[in-house]
């Protein structure tokens, strides 16, 4: 969906080299909630 927003986005330009690995070290910011055949990520 990121992608489909901002078609320049990428998460090495934030340091990470794939966005799972980006979305796991905001942990502390970001709420990773998992479907059956999707994610659901907010803001804490």
């Amino acid at each position: 969906m990121i992608k489909r927003l901002d078609s320049t986005f990428d998460p090495k330009d934030h340091g990470h080299a794939t966005f799972a690995e980006m979305v796991k070290a905001l942990d502390e910011v970001v709420e990773l909630r998992k479907g059956e055949s999707d994610h659901m990520l907010r803001l804490r």
